[in-house]
């Protein structure tokens, strides 16, 4: 059992020898015995307890026992107590998922102090109850395979041992466990899997476990591949830039483009949690809609098609201004203030424009875009509206609504930072220069 483990670590390159390795440690058979086998095999497991407020003195029990364990094969021990159903009440989620969360969040903050990978107990029981349990709810292949050996700085080093064959030899080696009474009751999804579905498949097949694993590990194998093309194809047709991902339309395999539009808002949101099928579908959905379409997905991430591209975007607060304008006044501007003075020579700066003031017109307002606004761009002959030009200038929607504008109605004389109107450029006739610049 012992060579198992070894061999696992070092076919997948999960620790090198001696590397010290934060342990997951519930007191459970099967952590007990990830515990002891990383101890025989010459490793430095540092063992964390995590408490979790739920089951009174039967934790407190666990953790006692925990620290005698650690104590008796000199295993450096740590306990850290959380009050998981205070925390699931005020995060707004199930007791079961806050526990989770909980869990991983202590062993990686114990993971970053001893500079080292996390180990959990996974064995081939709770790997088969994942992908059956991504199965039914109608994950696709990602979720299909399953946990990995290694994934997010977490190891998974006793991955390919059942749950029977962990407890047989803890009888045998005199390993003592403790069992979570929890475990024992079908009122959580897993548990119900574990005690009352799988039992029924392996009354009907023996060898499902190794079935279903030997899928999973398969079905890795092809979601690598598709992940491989998809990150080549991400660095050729997409642009990620202050928080907005512009992702170019590719006439492409469905498969491929989905893990694209995938790829896509991850970008933006940092995860895919909460982002579902029918979600993915409708976004994909978008590349045979016309120009200026939209749509909204959980967690504020809104997706436009703009010509030939979808822009991922992170919806925030949006910044909102108006001003009566007058030279030679200040105005707050999102934290930060707008103000015009009079020069006598033409000098640019960062973030300031530049304006004949004798051809500006009266009744002038310092504002933020609206709908409807045009310009007649510094250099040009004609106008566009306002959206174009921060579209061809490829200027991020998250910076669009905060850029100071000098507006009469809806003409653009000033984008500060960018351009002026050609109706109010500089010009060898000019007398009164008029800068308007945003700061600090």
């Amino acid at each position: 059992m012992l060579s198992l483990v070894k061999n696992c670590i070092e076919k997948h390159s999960l620790l090198t020898d001696g590397q010290t390795v934060v342990v997951g440690f519930s007191g459970g058979a099967d952590s007990a015995f990830l515990l002891y086998a990383l101890k025989e095999l010459g490793y430095c497991p540092v063992a964390v307890h995590v408490e979790h407020g739920i089951r009174g003195s039967e934790a407190q029990r666990d953790a006692l026992f925990a620290e005698r364990f650690c104590s008796k094969l000199n295993i450096e021990f740590y306990v850290e107590h959380v009050n998981v159903p205070e925390m699931a009440k005020e995060r707004k989620c199930s007791v079961e998922t806050c526990a989770r969360n909980a869990r991983y969040e202590v062993l990686f903050s114990y993971a970053k102090r001893f500079n080292a990978p996390v180990a959990v107990a996974h064995n081939k029981n709770d790997q088969a109850e994942t992908v059956l349990m991504h199965l039914f709810r109608g994950s696709g292949l990602q979720g299909l395979c399953g946990m990995e050996y290694s994934s997010k700085g977490v190891i998974r080093p006793i991955l390919d041992l059942s749950r029977q064959e962990i407890e047989e030899f803890n009888r045998k080696n005199g390993i003592e466990y403790v069992t979570d009474s929890t475990n024992l009751v079908p009122d959580y999804s897993r548990n119900k899997l574990r005690l009352e579905i799988v039992p029924q498949i392996l009354d009907f097949n023996e060898n499902a476990l190794s079935s279903i694993t030997s899928c999973a590990s398969i079905l890795q194998e092809y979601n690598r591949f598709i992940k491989e093309q998809t990150e080549k194809l991400f660095c050729k047709l997409a642009t990620v830039e202050d928080g907005e991902c512009t992702l170019e339309i590719y006439d492409s395999e469905n498969i491929i483009f989905t893990e694209l539009v995938k790829k896509a808002i991850e970008a933006v949101k940092g995860d895919l949690v909460d982002v579902e099928k029918v979600h993915i579908d409708s976004v994909s959905a978008l590349k045979d809609k016309q120009s200026g379409k939209e749509l909204h997905l959980p967690h504020s991430i809104r997706v436009k098609r703009v010509y030939n591209t979808l822009i991922f975007t992170k919806e925030t607060d949006v910044f909102s201004a108006q001003y009566e304008f007058l030279p030679e006044k200040e105005y707050s501007w999102d934290g930060k203030k707008v103000y015009s003075f009079f020069e006598t020579e033409m000098s640019k700066e960062e973030n300031s424009e530049v304006l004949d003031f004798s051809t500006l017109p009266e009744g002038l307002t310092l504002r933020t875009r609206k709908s409807g606004d045009f310009i007649y761009p510094l250099g040009t002959k004609g106008k566009c509206t306002l959206k174009k030009y921060f579209i061809d200038k490829k200027i991020p929607v998250s910076v669009r609504n905060k850029i100071p504008l000098l507006a009469k109605d809806n003409e653009i004389y000033a984008v500060l930072g960018y351009t002026v109107s050609e109706k109010v450029k500089i010009s060898d006739k000019t007398t009164s220069f008029l800068k308007i610049k945003l700061s600090d």
